[in-house]
């Protein structure tokens, strides 16, 4: 089973049952009312676009990479280009989904965004539980539906605004769960634009000196940071960004070992094996067993 990437939104709204269809090609949102089963259930996926779903009401679980998690009432979910997202819906019986590309904000933010929303970082915890700002949310996801529908002058530019809103609000209380307040640092961010640009390459496993170009510095400049940052070598680093993508393999497809070595581009399945059990302290079976419990 190989997993499906949606480049754009009509793309993914239109496998449901729903008859969704966006007008805008870089943002949409959805009203969820009284959905049940299959409406909103997918199986394991890629996309192109960020999304953010506000749960007010409703049953049911999504797994975002390693990660699942149960609905709970004034939830939030966060979800970006990358990660592979499984959902299994019982029923919501109210509650948004909002859909955009990059490129619906780059005119304010023109450098990544996962970079001034860390909560969207392919490999970041969940957003935190939000019941002290959850009328704050719902309130900002229906004045973005009201202007979505009306559609009158300049509503894209408004809706944009109020997007922004809705991240930096969402932003803080991250942030403050997160404990950091600050701005990454300059190694942090060159680490997470290397984990990009090692993901966007994958399964090729491109050279250091390749991916040091790419990022406008030397190899030596660039070794030395990601040591400061994660205690690894560039090789180590990415090779661990490899081992977490076997990891989603593993427990989102049907991939038998041997498959999941070959879409990685490890032509021998014993030297996938160790390498993933050096990294885990567990085989990729035992894993894939784990996760299917």
């Amino acid at each position: 089973m190989n997993i499906p990437i949606y480049k754009n939104i009509n793309s993914l709204v239109q496998t449901n049952e729903n008859g969704f269809k966006s007008e805008n090609e870089e943002f949409s949102i959805y009203q969820i009312r009284r959905m049940k089963g299959s409406g909103l259930k997918r199986k394991a996926h890629r996309t192109d676009f960020y999304g953010l779903t506000f749960i007010e009401s409703g049953e049911g679980k999504i797994c975002i990479n390693n990660n699942c998690y149960e609905f709970e009432n004034n939830m939030l979910i966060a979800t970006s280009p990358g990660q592979i997202i499984t959902l299994d819906v019982d029923n919501i019986s109210n509650g948004y989904t909002i859909f955009f590309m990059s490129e619906f904000l780059n005119i304010h933010y023109p450098e990544t965004i996962e970079k001034n929303f860390p909560f969207f970082k392919l490999n970041a915890e969940g957003l935190p539980e939000i019941k002290k700002i959850s009328n704050h949310i719902k309130i900002l996801f229906r004045i973005i539906n009201i202007e979505y529908s009306k559609k009158e002058t300049e509503y894209m530019n408004i809706i944009r605004s109020y997007l922004l809103v809705l991240l930096n609000l969402a932003n803080r209380h991250y942030l403050k769960r997160t404990n950091t307040l600050t701005q990454l640092s300059k190694k942090q961010e060159l680490t997470m634009e290397l984990e990009n640009l090692v993901i966007k390459f994958m399964p090729e496993r491109k050279s250091i000196a390749y991916l040091a170009k790419k990022l406008s510095i030397s190899s030596k400049h660039l070794n030395e940071i990601i040591k400061v940052a994660t205690g690894k070598t560039p090789s180590a680093f990415i090779t661990s960004i490899f081992m977490l993508e076997a990891k989603k393999l593993l427990m989102h497809t049907n991939f038998s070992i041997t498959e999941v070595a070959y879409q990685l581009n490890y032509s021998d399945a014993s030297y996938f094996n160790k390498v993933f059990k050096k990294h885990f302290n567990m085989t990729p079976l035992d894993f894939k067993k784990q996760s299917v419990k």
